[in-house]
């Protein structure tokens, strides 16, 4: 089973890299593309709800790990972005898609 704490760090990650990508709109988020908005509404959701209060609670992890397997499926599947907004996904970036396999990679182990 993979360890809580590193993939909550991985998940903060992914949604660090999804903030610093050259499409999101850090001061108005909304304005950005809304594939990405809609992934980093829902990665935040993930890091503010769950992973804060995930440490002792294996019921709360589960939620983190289900809610990132979800995040990392629309980041790996542009069909599965389009159902998130209006517009296409972007091009991921290395960051993200680093930050993903990272992500990705500690759910594995």
């Amino acid at each position: 089973m993979p360890s809580n704490d590193e993939i909550c760090a991985k998940t903060r990650d992914l949604l660090q890299a999804l903030e610093t990508h050259p499409e999101f709109h850090r001061e108005n988020p909304p304005m950005s593309n809304s594939c990405l908005f809609f992934l980093w509404d829902f990665v935040k959701k993930t890091c503010d709800e769950y992973v804060s209060n995930s440490a002792n609670d294996e019921e709360k992890f589960q939620d983190v790990y289900s809610r990132d397997f979800m995040a990392l499926k629309i980041i790996q599947d542009a069909n599965m972005a389009m159902m998130l907004g209006r517009s296409p996904p972007p091009v991921w970036g290395d960051q993200v898609n680093q930050a993903a396999a990272a992500l990705d990679q500690a759910m594995k182990h």
